[in-house]
């Protein structure tokens, strides 16, 4: 069975879920950070799933939004490097 015909038949038997997803990355100029939310975004888009872009410094700031956002999202990707460089700023800095 080709995707199509996989995803059809998947609609088909019930109805779609409503899914939340979160990125929680700061793209910086990174190629690699750029490609890999493209392909996130891509991806929830073929699954018609919703998709938010969340910067770190947001998170962290605790935005109620972005908390929110965050919290209610049934999925989250999370770019862990952008923790480990902000562990390593705060550290340097004391």
């Amino acid at each position: 069975m080709s995707e199509p015909e996989l995803r059809s038949s998947a609609s088909d038997s019930k109805p779609p879920m409503k899914m939340d997803v979160v990125v929680v990355i700061d793209q910086d100029g990174l190629k690699q950070r750029e490609a890999a939310l493209e392909e996130i975004t891509k991806g929830c888009e073929y699954a018609g799933v919703s998709c938010q872009h969340i910067k770190f410094k947001k998170l962290d700031f605790g935005e109620t939004k972005v908390l929110e956002a965050f919290s209610n999202a049934d999925v989250a990707f999370i770019d862990v490097s952008i923790l480990v460089s902000f562990i390593s700023s705060e550290l340097l800095t004391y």
